[in-house]
C-alpha cells in the first residue's frame, strides 16, 4: 500500500476542499461535491477517491446522508452514473464501506477541531506568553495530532483493500473505532484551548457537538473495538 496521494487524488481533496466554501456548515455534503465537480470522478474512482473527499466534508461539518447514499447506489448499480439529486434518511452506518465513509468524516471534523485548537493556542496570551509555549498545551496537541494521522493511515489501509477486492474483516470497525476516539480527542483539546470562552462560541459547540454525534453515526469506540477484536479472533 502507498500512503502517498497521486495528483488526481490531491486535486480531488482540493477541489471538494473549495467546494465546501460554497456551502455553510451543516449543509448538504452532495451540494459540496456538485459545486466541486467532482462527482463523476467519485463514480470512477475507487473507496479511497471517497474517503479524502469524505475528510474534507468533515473538515466542513457538512451533512453526509445523501453522500453516503450516493456510494450504496454505486455499490448496487455498478457501473451507472450517479444521479444528480440524491435523496436519503439519516441512519446509522450498516456496511463496511459505509462505515469507513463515516471514519473518514471523523477525521475531517477532527481535524477541524485540531486546527481550530492549533490558532486559538497560537494567539491566545496567557501571563505574557502564547498559550502553545506551555507544556501542557503542546503536549494535548500533539498527542491529538499523532492520534488523528493514525487513524488516517487506519481508513486509508482499510478502504485501500476494499479496493483491491480483499477486504480486511476486522479492518472497518478498527479504523471507526480509532477516528471516532482521535475525533473526541480533539475537540476536547479543542474545548481546552478554548476555556470557558469556548461554551459561547458557535463554531466550538458545532465542532464539539459533531464529534459526540460521531458515536450514534459509527458507534462508540468501545463497541468499534470490541467488534474489530471479535473479528479478528474469529480468523485466528
Amino acid at each position: 500500500m502507498n500512503l502517498e496521494l497521486d495528483r488526481d487524488q490531491r486535486q480531488l481533496a482540493d477541489a471538494v476542499r473549495k467546494g465546501g466554501q460554497a456551502v455553510p456548515p451543516g449543509g448538504s455534503g452532495w451540494e459540496v461535491l456538485r459545486h466541486a465537480g467532482v462527482t463523476a470522478a467519485l463514480a470512477d474512482g475507487g473507496l479511497v477517491e471517497w474517503c479524502l473527499a469524505l475528510e474534507e466534508l468533515g473538515a466542513g461539518c457538512h451533512d453526509i446522508t445523501t453522500v453516503r447514499a450516493g456510494l450504496a447506489f454505486l455499490d448496487a448499480h455498478p457501473g451507472e452514473q450517479l444521479p444528480d439529486d440524491m435523496t436519503a434518511a439519516a441512519a446509522p452506518a450498516t456496511t463496511d464501506r459505509d462505515l469507513l465513509l463515516c471514519a473518514a468524516y471523523a477525521v475531517g471534523l477532527g481535524r477541524a477541531c485540531l486546527e481550530a485548537a492549533q490558532n486559538r493556542a497560537a494567539d491566545r496570551v496567557i501571563t505574557g506568553r502564547r498559550q502553545i509555549e506551555y507544556q501542557g498545551t503542546s503536549h494535548r496537541l500533539a498527542e491529538a495530532a499523532l492520534d488523528l494521522a493514525l487513524a488516517r493511515i487506519a481508513v486509508w489501509h482499510a478502504a485501500w483493500y476494499e479496493d483491491q477486492g480483499r477486504p480486511d474483516g476486522h479492518a472497518a470497525p478498527a479504523a471507526a473505532g480509532a477516528s471516532v476516539e482521535a475525533a473526541l480527542t480533539c475537540a476536547h483539546t479543542l474545548v481546552q484551548a478554548y476555556g470557558a470562552a469556548g461554551t459561547s462560541d458557535p463554531d466550538v459547540v458545532r465542532l464539539y457537538r459533531g464529534a459526540y454525534a460521531l458515536t450514534e453515526l459509527c458507534g462508540s469506540p468501545r463497541v468499534l473495538w470490541r467488534t474489530a477484536g471479535e473479528r479478528w479472533l474469529a480468523t485466528v
